[in-house]
């Protein structure tokens, strides 16, 4: 008997919301859901029975007096002639003012003062897929891309240029904390002149990520590995396998579901024989999280 009324009491609480709340984010979208957990750096919210993280970076107000069903609705913006910028809902119109709401209140703009209004949105938009919990947990990343450099002295005067692509790989269990990453990857190279340079790189590397937004998200790759470097012409031909070292400083901010991509700035070094092979340049790669 005891244990069934434990059963009845924990089903009845756990069908109860925490927080249910209004979530208004800075991008004007606004949801009626469920706070879970909140911390200083994000919030956990479930809407619609999904699951969802949001940085608290991209939250403009957080209303816990707001509750009912799940439903969204968007906070069009009002651009003012003095710069400033005002999102709200219209409440209340005549023919010289606005009575907006908005995520602090109700305010009544002078529709003298606005020097463009935002009439072309969504007005129930959809929870960004983006922030879906199942997005935010640890993923294994793949992917392929393409590099051109500058050449460095002493290969500069002879092969002023390198390219080729290559591929790498982000294995899910070797990210650690929000920020790090290990990873793999393997380059194809060459560069032509008087003869031909071919550079056959593998790199193992840590990731930094700094992501203040979705869209401000860069990241920092420092690797080492080994780099076999092969050289022909008519009167000779020569290869060796040399040390070899990179940085790279790029940006991930675009992002499809599971595709992204990245482009970036990269300096590669190799000592051949002695002697610093220097390039640097630009990149961009094609990635897919599974």
């Amino acid at each position: 008997m005891k244990l069934r009324i434990i059963y009845i009491t924990l089903c009845i609480f756990l069908c109860i919301p925490l927080f249910p709340a209004e979530v208004i984010l800075k991008s004007g979208k606004s949801y009626i859901c469920d706070i879970l957990t909140e911390d200083e750096r994000k919030v956990k919210i479930s809407y619609k029975e999904q699951v969802y993280i949001v940085p608290k970076s991209e939250i403009q107000n957080i209303d816990y007096k707001k509750t009912g069903t799940h439903t969204s609705r968007y906070y069009p913006s009002f651009q003012m002639k003095d710069g400033s910028t005002i999102k709200g809902l219209i409440a209340e119109e005549d023919k010289n003012s606005y009575t907006l709401q908005t995520g602090n209140g109700f305010i009544v703009i002078d529709k003298t003062k606005i020097a463009k209004e935002e009439k072309d949105y969504e007005k129930n938009p959809d929870f960004p897929k983006d922030l879906l919990e199942s997005a935010n947990s640890p993923e294994t990343r793949i992917g392929v891309g393409g590099s051109g450099f500058a050449n460095g002295s002493p290969l500069a005067g002879s092969h002023p240029s390198t390219a080729g692509g290559f591929l790498f790989i982000e294995p899910a269990f070797l990210g650690f904390g929000k920020a790090w990453q290990f990873g793999y990857r393997a380059d194809y190279y060459t560069s032509g002149g008087n003869g031909k340079y071919d550079f056959f790189n593998n790199f193992g590397y840590i990731q930094y990520n700094l992501k203040w937004t979705r869209r401000l998200h860069f990241y920092i790759n420092l690797g080492g590995g080994g780099s076999s470097v092969r050289y022909q012409s008519k009167q000779e031909s020569y290869a060796g396998i040399n040390p070899a070292g990179y940085m790279e400083l790029g940006w991930q901010g675009l992002q499809w579901d599971r595709v992204f991509i990245r482009l970036a700035v990269r300096g590669v070094y190799i000592n051949e024989k002695g002697l610093g092979l220097g390039m640097g340049g630009g990149e961009i790669s094609f990635g897919v999280k599974i």
